[in-house]
């Protein structure tokens, strides 16, 4: 009885360890860069600067998902002409995911700018929490 209560125990200890690493491998691959071609990026550009809602949003979508920092011109164009909330704040949200300064700037400028107060109150939200990131980076430098 008692050996069959050990090998339950070192059942569960073995998936444990590797949902673990496989947690741990999944994470690592989600921080790697992605290398995109010129022509991919242009393709993209074109998506996000599209008439069809729905291939505007998904170009939106994964152009902040991969972080790719030469849409922000087009997003930030593309936010000048679209009225929906949703799309803002898509917009929004991708540009956060980029995280660069200008793009964190056009947030800034949506949430000061945006007629829909939801969508100020949570480009806001963004502006403040990546503020907070580069503070608390700035304070473990030993600014």
């Amino acid at each position: 009885m008692k050996t069959r209560s050990n090998n339950k125990v070192k059942r569960t200890l073995m998936t444990i360890a590797a949902v673990l690493l496989l947690t741990v491998a999944v994470n690592a691959q989600a921080t790697q860069e992605v290398k995109i071609s010129e022509n991919a990026v242009s393709n993209l550009v074109q998506g996000i600067k599209s008439e069809n809602p729905g291939l505007s949003r998904s170009a939106i979508y994964f152009a902040g998902k991969y972080r790719i920092t030469q849409t922000v011109d087009a997003m930030k164009e593309k936010l000048e002409n679209v009225k929906d909330a949703s799309t803002q704040l898509l917009i929004a949200r991708a540009l956060f995911e980029i995280g660069t300064y200008e793009a964190i700037e056009v947030i800034s400028e949506l949430a000061q700018n945006s007629d829909e107060s939801k969508v100020r109150s949570i480009s806001t939200a963004l502006v403040l929490n990546y503020l907070g990131r580069v503070n608390e980076k700035l304070v473990n430098v030993g600014f």
